[in-house]
């Protein structure tokens, strides 16, 4: 993600970006629970998938990343840049829902951990 990128991808990079900062940081592997770090290569696969797909449609990243900016929104909100601050085990469980949503969406041919969608998003969102 170095160099001349479109700018029509620039909002599909900034998330990515952002997601990347969250995933893998100073300190990642001591502070991310162990359950959800054994699934960090299929969320970075899953990356790269994006970013392989994104060639093809900008216009149906646009519209996966709409599907997930609400959830994503709330989990930054929480976290913001120290993504190793404790969370409650609610929020814990929405914050790696959205990463399998995420997969989910760009990436469904590698699958996901828990069945997950919008829905069960604004499920898991109304205990917090």
């Amino acid at each position: 993600m170095q160099g001349n990128i479109p700018l029509a991808w620039f909002d599909a990079v900034k998330d990515i970006r952002q997601q990347l900062d969250c995933l893998v940081y100073e300190g990642f592997i001591s502070t991310t629970p162990r359950h959800w770090l054994k699934h960090l290569p299929r969320y970075l696969k899953a990356i790269n998938l994006r970013l392989d797909k994104i060639e093809r449609s900008v216009a149906a990243d646009k519209q996966r990343q709409g599907e997930v900016q609400k959830h994503w929104d709330r989990v930054y909100a929480q976290i913001g840049d120290e993504p190793y601050q404790p969370l409650s085990p609610q929020w814990e469980t929405y914050r790696w829902m959205v990463e399998e949503l995420r997969v989910s969406l760009f990436a469904q041919e590698l699958g996901t951990s828990l069945s997950v969608s919008a829905k069960k998003l604004d499920q898991q969102a109304a205990l917090l």
